[in-house]
């Protein structure tokens, strides 16, 4: 079977690109959009932990279903910088039309999301559950 997880996240991360959120300091800062994090990025960022994968229809395998989890990390005081940019990344999925490498995008929904102090008491995290439902040819 050929990797059909690899156009869903790089569809998603290619929606996120270019995002900004509120800056400690007052303006807007960038937010890094990763697949695979560098040790050292910079916060606040948001990656892919991973995606699960389902036939939609046991019967139409060409129909498949993917969860992805999406990670927001950020050490600004309180929530405020991780809920803006979770509802940053909701403006830009929900109900969006993705645009894959290959395969067709036929549904793309945010299912859930969580905001959470991390136990250093200094990194704010979120994260993000996307669900696609998306059409790929049988090779």
């Amino acid at each position: 079977m050929a990797d059909l997880l690899t156009p869903i996240q790089n569809a998603i991360l290619a929606a996120l690109a270019g995002m900004t959120a509120p800056a400690k300091t007052g303006g807007t800062v960038a937010v890094g959009c990763y697949s695979d994090r560098p040790r050292d990025a910079a916060m606040p960022f948001v990656a892919i932990d991973g995606t699960s994968m389902t036939p939609d229809d046991v019967m139409d395998a060409d129909i498949l279903r993917t969860s992805t989890v999406v990670s927001v990390w950020s050490e600004y005081p309180g929530h405020a910088q991780v809920n803006a940019i979770l509802g940053a990344m909701r403006d830009r999925l929900h109900n969006a039309t993705l645009a894959l490498a290959s395969g067709q995008s036929i549904s793309c929904r945010v299912t859930a999301l969580l905001t959470q102090r991390e136990q250093d008491n200094v990194s704010y995290h979120g994260t993000m559950t996307i669900e696609v439902i998306a059409a790929f040819e049988e090779a």
